[in-house]
């Protein structure tokens, strides 16, 4: 492997290492404090990816990259935004269903 080769994976992984390691500072300092509060990230991560995937259908729709490239985005965005829809439901009900419970308990 030449010099220049070798440098650029040591940096991609210097860089990868530098990504991992602010995506668990991230995680660690946004960690729900209550179902409340990850039911609004939840829906707020939603929104993300659901513009995003519009985003990627206003690409297509333009041909601004082939269909062939944009196909795999567009069904992995798809299924990254239904997946956290029904994550972030059942986290809006298993909030709802907590209040109830507590306030059934107060009386």
């Amino acid at each position: 492997m030449r010099f220049q080769e070798r440098r650029l994976v040591e940096q991609s992984q210097i860089s990868l290492y530098v990504v991992q390691r602010r995506l668990e500072q991230t995680i660690e300092r946004h960690v729900a404090r209550s179902r409340a509060e990850f039911a609004a990230k939840l829906g707020t991560v939603l929104e993300e990816a659901d513009e995003s995937l519009y985003w990627l259908e206003l690409i297509r729709e333009g041909k601004l990259i082939a269909e062939s490239k944009l196909s795999l985005l567009l069904t992995e965005a798809g299924e990254l935004t239904a997946i956290l829809a029904a994550g972030r439901k059942s986290a809006a009900a298993n909030t709802s269903n907590i209040k109830h419970r507590t306030s059934y308990m107060a009386s």
